[in-house]
């Protein structure tokens, strides 16, 4: 909770206040810990990163893309496995 907040302070300073500030960033964080599966530190450090190391290549062509690519990882592996890639 602690990091969560610290991590709200320092995104407030670069933006202005919106009732739909940090949406982006919860819906990434809660596609990052069903990547790596619910329950599994290592996991979600792990689609963490995966998914940081796919957002930077996205970007690279389209930054635009980088959400929208997050979403189709998301939905596929929850078609291909819903417990996550460490999940049980």
């Amino acid at each position: 909770a602690l990091m969560a907040g610290f991590a709200g302070v320092l995104i407030s300073m670069m933006y202005e206040m919106q009732p739909t500030m940090g949406l982006e960033y919860t819906i990434i964080a809660i596609i990052v810990v069903v990547l790596g599966g619910l329950g599994s530190i290592t996991g979600s450090l792990i689609g963490g990163f995966i998914l940081g190391l796919i957002g930077s290549i996205v970007t690279y062509f389209d930054a635009g893309l980088s959400l929208i690519a997050y979403y189709v990882i998301f939905i596929l592996l929850l078609l291909v496995r819903p417990t996550g890639i460490f999940g049980k």
